[in-house]
């Protein structure tokens, strides 16, 4: 094994003899992964790709590096105060997607953004919801 310095991120890359060739003290780098920093954090699988790598994030992450939490604090798709939870299967099968909102108040849909509309009538107790 051979360990070499990497300038733009710090730290040192360790390479198996088949990953570089050294002629005259001079070291050529030949097989790098784009994955070997770990890119993709604890929550994503990262795919390495020819110049590049792809993540693919856990069920609740999201994001080109898998760090950003789809029910996060400041990332929640859920609007109007509602609350994000992520579903137990991955997938829920009221939204088909890996999450879902619990509305509050007078609003509902999928990412609670339509409103109820209350009227109500002058008279006996009347009010339609529409």
């Amino acid at each position: 094994m051979l360990s070499i310095p990497i300038s733009n991120i710090g730290g040192r890359y360790s390479l198996a003899p088949s990953q570089y060739l050294q002629i005259n003290n001079l070291v050529y780098v030949t097989d790098i992964s784009n994955c070997q920093s770990g890119p993709c954090g604890s929550h994503g699988t990262c795919a390495d790709l020819s110049d590049s790598y792809h993540c693919i994030c856990d069920v609740g992450y999201t994001g080109y590096n898998c760090n950003l939490s789809i029910c996060g604090d400041n990332s929640s798709p859920c609007e109007n105060n509602s609350t994000c939870s992520l579903c137990e299967e991955g997938v829920c099968n009221s939204t088909g997607l890996s999450f879902q909102c619990e509305c509050v108040d007078d609003f509902y849909g999928v990412l609670c953004t339509d409103r109820k509309l209350i009227v109500k009538l002058a008279g006996p107790a009347a009010v339609v919801c529409l």
